[in-house]
């Protein structure tokens, strides 16, 4: 049994932000992973995730704790504008990289950053971790061994609250340079869910617009001016031949959550979670039924069993499961998605959304 890999966490503020909710935890009491390090922009916090979550080392200079022999893996877990340097240093550094999703403000620095991962010949992974879910891996078997036949039409919803109001630490994501809004956050983690289960698109149309064109900060009391996309709304043909349409939106409160509706000629499968934003993030519900039962009924899916050993819960499951992948694929030299190079292809599908929703057409997916 190879032993746990060494991970070096880059933003591992302990009281908020993802890598409290989803990374601290999930590497915290790992079988596979051991949190080596944690870095934050300052001791005092550096030392506080250290010692609320067991890691062995503190940094306040992650050019410091790249020059450690004994981190064998580096977590990037910082604002997206601010992913690209250290993902570069630690692929020069020899490390593997786990760097959060979006890889980079576009596909120009995500196609930087393969090119660099291929160079060094190191593992790569990016965060696109409802990849892992338990329910959409069901819906997937499901569907692959013809369980409710073929396909005829497929729908993703989503409404996410806190469109208008938010404070002074996340009003940066309302410039879209930054890389960081509905588009490519919210939808990009959706969609890759619902692609990822029922296959490729072949075409798309969209419509993209911002609704909200100021933001209430809510700790200076600021109206700050947005030009983020927080309404993204698309149709597109699958390959495997039927309709996918998709809505995300940023809602100002009370959004019903994540929705995904599949139907075919023998049954139909819903996924959903009251409130929340995507499997990305955590456990959702499955409904299913076939042509002669009366109703959906609830699924009982289990998952794994070291995640209850482990402890965890909400957004670290998927994130655990995500380690777990690339842990055993750094042991066995062995690739295992998402890399950098499948976060390429991804970051060109908002692109190609966008071009479509500009210029009002049609347009192809390569």
């Amino acid at each position: 049994m190879p032993d746990p890999l060494r991970v070096g966490l880059i933003g591992a503020n302990a009281n908020a932000g993802w890598a409290a909710r989803a990374h601290l935890p999930a590497l915290t009491n790992h079988p596979d992973v051991t949190l080596a390090a944690v870095c934050t922009t300052r001791m005092e916090s550096a030392e506080e995730a250290r010692g609320r979550f067991g890691a062995e080392l503190a940094f306040d200079d992650w050019h410091a704790m790249l020059e450690r022999n004994d981190v064998a893996a580096v977590c990037i877990s910082l604002r997206v504008p601010n992913h690209l340097e250290p993902t570069l240093a630690a692929l020069a550094a020899g490390k593997h990289v786990y760097t959060e999703w979006p890889l980079g403000r576009g596909t120009a620095e995500a196609e930087a950053m393969a090119a660099a991962a291929k160079r060094a010949g190191t593992h790569t992974m990016v965060g696109l971790q409802s990849r892992r879910s338990a329910e959409l891996g069901y819906i997937r078997e499901v569907i692959a061994t013809g369980g409710i036949g073929e396909l005829v039409s497929v729908s993703m919803t989503q409404f996410v609250s806190g469109l208008t109001e938010r404070p002074s630490s996340r009003t940066w994501m309302g410039d879209p340079l930054t890389g960081a809004n509905t588009l490519t956050i919210s939808f990009g983690h959706a969609l890759d869910g619902v692609l990822t289960t029922v296959g490729g698109l072949a075409w798309v149309e969209a419509h993209i617009s911002t609704e909200a064109k100021e933001w209430l900060e809510t700790d200076t009391g600021k109206m700050v001016t947005t030009t983020a996309p927080d309404n993204v709304s698309m149709v597109g043909r699958l390959l495997t031949g039927p309709l996918l349409t998709c809505h995300v939106e940023s809602m100002p409160w009370h959004g019903s959550g994540h929705r995904i509706e599949i139907y075919g000629r023998e049954g139909s499968i819903v996924l959903e979670q009251r409130g929340a934003s995507g499997p990305h993030t955590g456990r959702a519900k499955v409904f299913r039924a076939g042509r002669n039962d009366t109703d959906l009924a609830e699924v009982t899916i289990d998952d794994e069993s070291w995640i209850a050993d482990a402890q965890l819960a909400a957004a670290a499951v998927n994130v655990a499961k995500a380690w777990k992948a690339f842990a055993g694929a750094i042991a066995s030299d062995a690739a295992v998605a998402p890399t950098f190079a499948d976060a390429v292809a991804h970051h060109r599908l908002p692109d190609v959304i966008a071009f479509a929703s500009k210029t009002g057409t049609r347009q192809t997916v390569s």
